[in-house]
């Protein structure tokens, strides 16, 4: 499932189970709970689009995989070129 982290909503790491839950909203903007099966990747707040891989178990999508897509930190050829004149 692709979509956006609901920031508004909780969040947590349980260190006991080692899940980590949050929300993401979804592309039909549908907002889902999610429990990830392992920790917060480290750049997790600052992604932004998540990637989960797993299952829905009773309208709770479990994960075993996050991925996130972070900003560029390069910028375009075009953009330099506005810096320069």
């Amino acid at each position: 499932m692709v979509g956006e982290w609901v920031k508004e909503k909780e969040s947590y790491y349980d260190a006991r189970t080692n899940q980590f839950v949050f929300y993401l909203k979804d592309d039909n903007g549908d907002i889902v709970k999610v429990i990830h099966h392992g920790a917060k990747p480290n750049n997790f707040e600052i992604a932004s689009h998540v990637v989960v891989k797993g299952h829905y178990v009773n309208g709770i999508f479990e994960s075993q995989e996050i991925l996130t897509k972070c900003p560029s930190k390069y910028q375009s050829a075009d953009a330099l070129k506005q810096y320069q004149n």
